[in-house]
């Protein structure tokens, strides 16, 4: 449940990263505090994302 998670700001969150050609989806991290608005950059060398429920 959403509401419990960002009331206790459990932090098991994580980002993971498709490959369509592969079909294959692997973790890039872990043990995020509800992590959201995931941008990458224009040239693909950086993302950026938030973590709502960290303070």
């Amino acid at each position: 449940n959403h509401f419990f998670i960002l009331l206790e700001g459990e932090a098991t969150g994580r980002l993971l990263k498709y490959d369509p050609y592969t079909r294959t989806t692997s973790i890039v991290l872990d043990g995020l505090a509800f992590p959201n608005g995931v941008q990458i950059s224009k040239d693909h060398t950086y993302l950026l994302f938030t973590e709502t429920t960290n303070s």
